[in-house]
């Protein structure tokens, strides 16, 4: 297998671990909501933060894991 292979499957893996974190930081964000905590109380604001900066930072890696991909991908190509 080629280090880039190698280096988009851990890729993909750190993907899906960040976006697990998300998911918990979401779930903490709703259950504070849910339980009528107000939204200018501290722990909401703090949770919220917490999911926006997970959020950013699946967006991002996910956008350079597309583009490995894609590259991957690009140079794999028969060429015609």
């Amino acid at each position: 297998m080629s280090i880039d292979k190698e280096l988009l499957i851990m890729s993909g893996a750190r993907l899906y671990s960040i976006g697990v974190e998300v998911e918990a930081a979401r779930a903490k964000l709703k259950e504070l909501v849910d339980s009528g905590v107000p939204y200018t109380d501290e722990r909401v604001l703090k949770a919220l933060e917490e999911y926006k900066e997970l959020k950013e930072k699946w967006d991002n890696l996910e956008q350079q894991h597309l583009e490995m991909r894609d590259e991957i991908l690009k140079n794999e190509a028969p060429e015609a």
